[in-house]
């Protein structure tokens, strides 16, 4: 074990995933919800099979019910994630959507037996209710749709991403740390193919890659990121500092974007990434 490293791949796990924050809404806004989703994840599963299969090797069980399941959760929590982002700012959509811990252990409860400790019950209140006030509170030109609209969408994607999290923990053993992501997007998409057939524009290649291939790359390093920590550090040392890109989302929306946060709305920030931190320790 190497317990400052795993911290630090940790933390790189963050950033990276902040940063892909940036490039999803980018990309939304730019190419529309599934075309975008569609051509970041073609990329992202280029470059992550090859790197799962060389790293896991084959998957030596496939469980194809709990792999239609997750991919279904998969698609909602990532098309939740698209809609919310393109109709509203980072620092106020961020804190809702990752509020999934909360539902990951609640799926962990249902599916697993598992009894939540009394910290993770006040962590999953604060989470919870920090991100919906930090959303109450935003205003301002940021928002491109209705806000109504945008926090269903971030809801929906929290419970995705929730029960997707849940669904990979539960095939990692027998698909791998790395292949089961491209696997799970894979299935994904086998779903989505009636809703592409409907829609053919959104399979039309984009023509300016820099905001799908910044998304796609980002979140793909992410994803090695926290698996190559889990290598050097238990999950429970590693989660906590995985767990920061709300914060760091809202500090790019802040520095980057021109996106205004008051201090009471940071507070309430710091307060829902509090409480996910109780719900991943």
């Amino acid at each position: 074990m190497n317990l400052p490293l795993g911290v630090a791949l940790g933390l790189g796990c963050s950033l990276a995933w902040a940063i892909a924050n940036v490039y999803v809404q980018r990309s939304a806004r730019e190419l529309g919800d599934l075309r975008a989703m569609l051509w970041a994840q073609l990329v992202g599963m280029a470059v992550l099979f090859p790197l799962g299969l060389a790293w896991d090797g084959r998957p030596t069980r496939l469980d194809g019910w709990l792999l239609g399941l997750t991919g279904a959760a998969s698609a909602l929590g990532y098309y939740g994630l698209m809609r919310a982002f393109r109709q509203g700012p980072l620092a106020a959509i961020t804190p809702v959507v990752t509020t999934w811990p909360v539902v990951a252990a609640i799926a962990g409860v249902v599916w697993l037996g598992e009894r939540p400790t009394a910290l993770q019950v006040v962590g999953g209140l604060l989470a919870v209710g920090g991100a919906a006030a930090n959303g109450a509170l935003a205003r301002g030109g940021e928002w491109t749709g209705s806000r109504r609209d945008a926090f269903v969408w971030a809801a929906a994607s929290a419970i995705g991403f929730g029960l997707m999290t849940a669904g990979v923990a539960r095939l990692r053993p027998d698909v791998g740390d790395l292949t089961v992501v491209p696997l799970t997007w894979a299935a994904q998409w086998a779903i989505l193919v009636p809703i592409l057939a409907r829609d053919p524009d959104s399979t039309r290649p984009p023509v300016r890659w820099g905001a799908v291939l910044g998304m796609a790359g980002f979140e793909a390093l992410g994803f090695v990121s926290y698996s190559f920590a889990t290598l050097h550090a238990p999950v429970s040392v590693v989660s906590p500092p995985a767990s920061l890109s709300t914060l760091l989302t809202a500090a790019f929306a802040a520095l980057f974007l021109g996106e205004r946060i008051g201090l009471g709305r940071w507070l309430l920030v710091l307060t829902a990434v509090g409480g996910t931190l109780l719900v991943v320790i």
